[in-house]
């Protein structure tokens, strides 16, 4: 005969119940206030610990009201309805790496977090897109950049298709609280802040002592990165590529941009390696031998 009072805290039977509880909450036909399910989840987990013969289902409430209140939250994020399909300028920090695609560049914005923004999106994370036919404009787009933009937001959604994905289900577990695309993406400005070497400084402790290290694809990154940043005191490349073909994915290569290269960068590769050519290379150093840092040896 099963005993109650020898129920353990944290048995398998406690577990297949608070498992059961967040399952009955999550198949609701609607969620209960969180007003209602604050102090049951309080009342649930004093019963859980002090009550051994209703610790069964103690777990199962304490389950139903955690997985509750989390769900509120989360639908809390949204965007209100009366914003649906607004236009609204915003201030904030792009904290992915866009994706570029041929017509389309996509990416994951921060919205700052004071009064001067929109009360609805303060803080919030959003996912904006910008349609362009021209990649060129799309290109300046960069992880850690902080853009001053104008967007028309909705709430995330999508088609519920058979075997397809749910796109609204996933924005809710990304907390992504609206999709939109820009208005008038000319208008928008980079901010004179660089996140990257902000980071860099925060690790060295002085802002003018700065590099960068890649390998492989990043190696390529360094070689852009210092071309793109002149207050750096060095980089190294290892085995990136500094010549390719243009695509909306890789805009410009290396060699591209070699007349904005002010900063020593040392570039390891194999000899070889027949990924990346030794022609290529000594393209590269030709390059540079023309450019602003000719003559430093």
């Amino acid at each position: 005969m099963f005993a109650a009072a020898r129920t353990p805290p944290f048995g398998k039977l406690v577990a297949i119940a608070l498992l059961a509880g967040i399952a009955a909450a999550l198949a609701a036909p609607r969620l209960f206030p969180w007003q209602a399910m604050a102090p049951l989840l309080s009342l649930a987990a004093l019963g859980w610990w002090r009550l051994h013969r209703a610790r069964v289902p103690a777990a199962f409430a304490f389950g139903f009201a955690l997985a509750s209140l989390h769900a509120a939250h989360a639908l809390a994020l949204q965007l209100p309805p009366d914003w649906e399909r607004r236009d609204a300028t915003l201030s904030g920090r792009i904290v992915d790496l866009p994706t570029h695609e041929a017509r389309r560049s996509q990416f994951r914005f921060r919205v700052d977090d004071d009064a001067s923004q929109p009360a609805p999106l303060r803080g919030r994370l959003l996912r904006l897109a910008w349609y362009d036919d021209d990649p060129q404009p799309r290109a300046a787009l960069k992880a850690g950049q902080r853009w001053r933009l104008q967007a028309r937001v909705r709430a995330p959604r999508g088609l519920r298709n058979p075997g397809g994905p749910d796109a609204e289900k996933y924005a809710l577990a990304q907390r992504l609280s609206a999709n939109g695309y820009l208005r008038d993406p000319q208008l928008g400005g980079v901010g004179g802040r660089d996140f990257v070497h902000e980071r860099g400084a925060l690790l060295t402790g002085d802002v003018n002592k700065v590099g960068i290290n890649g390998f492989c694809w990043g190696g390529r990154i360094t070689w852009l990165y210092a071309e793109h940043n002149p207050r750096l005191k060095a980089a190294v490349a290892w085995y990136g590529r500094v010549v390719g073909n243009q695509t909306p994915m890789t805009p410009a290569s290396p060699i591209d941009r070699v007349s904005d290269l002010q900063v020593p960068v040392l570039g390891l590769y194999g000899r070889q390696d027949q990924s990346i050519p030794q022609e290529s290379l000594e393209q590269m150093k030709q390059a540079i031998a023309q450019g602003p840092l000719a003559g430093r040896g």
